[in-house]
Order: C-alpha cells, then sequence, then structure tokens
C-alpha cells in the first residue's frame, strides 16, 4: 500500500502473484512459493549498503525454523537472499534496521524463557537483540535488560530509531495477559461465545488479552519501560479485547492535524479485528510529536530537577501543555547563579522559554 501523507492509502495493481486466477492485485510475495511468515520491511540506510539490497526484509521459514533476510531493490520485488539466525522462537514480528549513530545493525526477535518443560507457553515471552556490521554475521541473540521492573511477557517489539533523534531508541512491546480461568467479566465482553469457541482450540486463545507499553534505550540493550498502557484495547467492541489486540505496527510518521492551524502529529498504525473471520483492516492513531511519555502535575504545583547538562545554543524550547490556569516555569542554574523563570502557560510542541537575567 501507498501513501502521500500517512493519512490516505492506496493499493496499487502490482501485477506480481497471482491469486484468484488474477494477476490484478497488490500481492509482492506468495506464501506457497516462497515460504515465510511474519515479514517485515525496512529501507536500510547504512551509505554503504549496494542498491541491489536497498529494502531488507527478515522473515521466518516455518519449515528450516530460521530467520531469512529478503533483499529488494525497490521495496516491491523481493528475493529470499541469506540466513540470520537460528537461535530463537520468532514467532511474532522481528524487527531489524542501520543503527546510524554506532554504526552497525540491529535486530528484536522473540523468544521465551523459564521454560518448564517442553510447553513454550508456560514460560515467559521474552525480546532478544543481536547486532552486525554486514547485515551477514550476527551475535548470538541476549534478553533485553529492565533492570528490576517486572519479568512479564513480551509479545511484538516494533524497536526502532526515533527519527527526530536516531540516538535514541524506542519500542511499542505488546504485553500478553492470560487470565489463569473465565470469569464473570469474559461474559460481560462482547464476542462471548466466539471466545468459547476459540478455548476448544486452546484455552489461551479466548483467556489471553494484550495491550501495548513504551520503552525506551540509548544504547539498545538496557532499556526503561514505561508499564502504564501506553495502547489499551479501548471501549469493548465486538471484536477487541482479545490476545493480539493492540500490536502496533513499525514505524511512525509525522501527518498533518485534523484541526486548523494545528502543529502536525506523529500517526502510528495498528490493526483491527482478530479473530474476527471478516477482513482485518488498519487503524491510525496520533500523538502529539515527542509526547511518548510525560511528566505531569496534578492541581498542586510540584516542581522537576533535571541532570545537568550543557547548553550551547541561543534559546531553550519546551513542549508542554498547561489548563487555563496552570503554568510552567523554568529555572536555569549555572556556576551559582540562577537565572529568574517567567510563567509560560499554553499548549505547545515548541515554545521558546523566556527566562530573565539576575542572581536569585
Amino acid at each position: 500500500a501507498e501513501s502521500a501523507d500517512g493519512r490516505s492509502w492506496v493499493k496499487p495493481g502490482l501485477g506480481i502473484c497471482e491469486f484468484g486466477g488474477s494477476r490484478d492485485n497488490n500481492i509482492i510475495l506468495d506464501h506457497t512459493t516462497t515460504r515465510f511468515d511474519n515479514f517485515f520491511v525496512f529501507k536500510d540506510a547504512n551509505p554503504a549498503c549496494p542498491p541491489e539490497e536497498r529494502y531488507k526484509g527478515v522473515a521466518v521459514d516455518g519449515q528450516d525454523h530460521w530467520l531469512w533476510c529478503f533483499t529488494s531493490a525497490d521495496a516491491i520485488h523481493f528475493r529470499k537472499a541469506w540466513r540470520i539466525t537460528d537461535q530463537g522462537k520468532f514467532d511474532t514480528l522481528n524487527v531489524a534496521f542501520w543503527d546510524r549513530p554506532r554504526g552497525r545493525y540491529l535486530c528484536y526477535i522473540r523468544d521465551f524463557h523459564d521454560v518448564p518443560g517442553s510447553d513454550l507457553n508456560a514460560g515467559v515471552l521474552d525480546i532478544r537483540r543481536l547486532e552486525s556490521p554486514d547485515f551477514r554475521g550476527w551475535t548470538s541473540p541476549v534478553r533485553l535488560d529492565f533492570g528490576a521492573a517486572e519479568d512479564y511477557p513480551l509479545y511484538t517489539n516494533v524497536v526502532q530509531p526515533y527519527y527526530r533523534a536516531d540516538h535514541v531508541l524506542v519500542g511499542f512491546p505488546s504485553r500478553y495477559v492470560e487470565r489463569k480461568e473465565w470469569s464473570p467479566s469474559f461474559d460481560e465482553l462482547p464476542g462471548r461465545e466466539r471466545r468459547r469457541r476459540r478455548m476448544q482450540v486452546s484455552p489461551r486463545y479466548g483467556l489471553a488479552l494484550t495491550d501495548c507499553v513504551f520503552m525506551s534505550s540509548r544504547d539498545g540493550a538496557r532499556w526503561h519501560r514505561w508499564d502504564e498502557a501506553f495502547l489499551r484495547p479501548g471501549p469493548e467492541r465486538e471484536y477487541n479485547w482479545v490476545y493480539r489486540d493492540c500490536y502496533p505496527a513499525w514505524g511512525m510518521i509525522e501527518t498533518a492535524s485534523d484541526l486548523p492551524h494545528a502543529p502536525n502529529e506523529l500517526s502510528l498504525y495498528t490493526f483491527d479485528n482478530h479473530w474476527a473471520m471478516i477482513p482485518s483492516r488498519l487503524r491510525r492513531y496520533t500523538i502529539r510529536v515527542d509526547g511518548f511519555v510525560s511528566r505531569h502535575a496534578p492541581y498542586e504545583p510540584r516542581r522537576i530537577v533535571t541532570k545537568p547538562f550543557r547548553f550551547e545554543g541561543r534559546a531553550l524550547s519546551v513542549n508542554f501543555a498547561s489548563s487555563a490556569r496552570g503554568f510552567l516555569r523554568v529555572e536555569l542554574s549555572a556556576d551559582g547563579r540562577k537565572l529568574r523563570p517567567a510563567e509560560q502557560f499554553g499548549d505547545s510542541l515548541d515554545r521558546t522559554v523566556a527566562v530573565g537575567n539576575g542572581d536569585a
């Protein structure tokens, strides 16, 4: 699918694969001729990347259980090129990209730990990282380090460099929550009978729910994860509050706002109607630019002290929002001197901070 603005999308007729007796479709790979699952594509930003490999795909072959690299010059015509690793489970979207600040490729995959016996689903789903200088030779996968944070199951990861500051990596892992047994709350959710039928195949297909959290890192190995849900299933509808709900796609796009004269937003995408036996669809979500997490003060004022930093510019700006009665004051302190803060109020992505001169 293609879009010029991240909002309106078209599906071009590519004529590559036959389906239903016709090539008038937008299919780029056929599973019956090229074995793959969980196909992921990125544009390789490595300056040394050959043109014929500018777009790379990552997918698992369900028969040999290896993660494979696919290559393309145009992001449409792909060939299955070489193996990456067989150390992992890979049963979700595995992502890779060029890490420009550190001059390496990173790949984030799915696996399990603390597995009691042969039942993988009785273990804890996790995310692992491997790296490569050339996308051919890879290190062994290592679990992400969340410090002392709770060790709960994580499904997809969609780790990526943040486009406004690519030395920072962000991720939107889907959190897997499996209830131990059917409870009255399941009876109140829409789709009860379909949920019961899925449980005949596996109990977790009815008892598991998913949402999405946010995490960030400056080295790709050690991560800070915010456990308050970033994306929730939302108001109960016929096909949400299910296992595999809240799975964001990789990537984000800065898009125009629907409000006249308002600043741009960030658009992220998920798919709806899982388990529905009806066509799935993409849904676009928007947040403010840089608006993943924030400090929040209640009605009573609060004080925040930042880490020390070196300031070399001519102006400081903040991304903030206040109520009509609320306010923000920014005080700068250096070499024992303090710049008196001026009051700021409003809702801006890039407000220049006004401060006065003089000692406190």
